[in-house]
């Protein structure tokens, strides 16, 4: 039913955008801020070919960081050098990405949909499938508002590719998972990062790269030991994808709001084509502390980072970040939580990083 709702939405010329921020702390008192985004123009791709894909050889799945991988195994990420300038403010830490001038001609740098082990995948699924089956479903129509929105990322660690998922939330804004921005096993960051909205096996309407990286100060602190609190960053792509194909808002829900609310994770499992495939799935949140949501909602690696989302009268609104399977004992898979602090933070985040040159 979720699929056939959202279906019928392919037929809007514009969507409107709305960042609505409900007061968690005051909700019984239905204080909220607001703040409105115009709608965006997405344009169709009938009859239009899709670009192909460069293959990558040596996908692997990575235990130690519970990540997917292609290329190198990354039995040790060591980075030739420090890439990305450092700036550093009270609520955040930004990377900037060098610019690399490329031929137009240059193939997309894309993933080969290759088999996995099936040791790995009994593996990966003890911890992130909640019973006995799998229950996500692979979209059909990824290319299509609102599927669209969400992507397929690929980190490079000097030779190790690994992949993970985020979500549209402005023109070149993209929310996901600070541990695919940051790895805290080596105190790195990528040497670059790869957004593939809507991508749908070997082929891809759209690609853009990171620009700049920010992440919650927090989660790079090594004497933090409530990172999942803080898993939580923003990428400012180098090219405005959200004005052509949409994008999401923000929304924060008090506790009595999430109780009677549907909702999504949609991302891209490692498990299903290699990563190449967007799967997703609709659930209750079972549990919420205010940094936090634990949901029964199947995900897998390669998902982390994407948005948990819900759908309001052809209206979507992130309100979390997928992030972790089932590592705790619950029976559920995890996210961090939009908080009003974490959904100020992030527009703040979006705005510091628009002043940035």
């Amino acid at each position: 039913m979720m699929q056939n709702t959202l279906k019928k939405t392919l037929s809007f010329t514009y969507v409107g955008i709305f960042f609505c921020f409900s007061d968690y702390a005051q909700a019984m008192e239905d204080k909220s801020e607001s703040f409105e985004l115009h709608g965006v123009k997405k344009r169709r791709h009938e009859g239009e070919s899709l670009l192909e894909s460069r293959s990558f050889d040596n996908f692997g799945y990575d235990k130690a960081r519970k990540m997917f991988y292609y290329g190198n195994e990354p039995s040790t990420i060591r980075l030739e050098s420090a890439p990305l300038p450092l700036i550093e403010t009270d609520n955040s830490v930004v990377y900037g990405f060098p610019k690399i001038e490329k031929s137009e001609s240059e193939p997309l740098l894309i993933v080969k949909a290759q088999a996995i082990p099936i040791n790995q995948i009994g593996e990966i699924l003890k911890e992130t499938v909640l019973h006995n089956q799998d229950r996500r479903e692979l979209v059909d129509d990824p290319h299509g508002y609102p599927w669209c929105v969400h992507g397929h990322m690929v980190m490079d660690y000097g030779g190790s590719y690994y992949i993970g998922s985020g979500t549209l939330i402005g023109e070149k804004y993209v929310i996901t998972a600070a541990h695919n921005l940051y790895d805290r096993k080596s105190c790195s960051i990528p040497l670059s990062i790869k957004f593939y909205p809507g991508m749908m096996g070997r082929k891809t309407p759209y690609v853009s790269e990171a620009e700049r990286i920010i992440f919650h100060p927090r989660y790079k602190d090594p004497r933090n030991g409530q990172v999942k609190d803080d898993d939580l960053g923003v990428i400012k792509l180098n090219k405005p994808l959200g004005k052509e194909i949409g994008y999401f808002g923000l929304k924060v829900l008090s506790d009595g709001q999430l109780d009677d609310m549907t909702i999504n994770v949609t991302g891209y499992p490692g498990d299903y084509a290699s990563g190449t495939l967007m799967c997703t799935m609709e659930g209750p949140a079972k549990l919420k502390t205010s940094e936090r949501m634990y949901y029964d909602i199947d995900t897998a690696p390669g998902q982390s980072g994407s948005g948990i989302w819900i759908s309001e009268k052809d209206e979507y609104g992130v309100i979390g970040v997928h992030a972790y399977g089932d590592d705790e004992g619950k029976g559920l898979n995890s996210g961090t939580r939009l908080n009003l602090t974490k959904a100020r933070l992030v527009k703040q985040w979006m705005e510091d990083l628009d002043l940035i040159h």
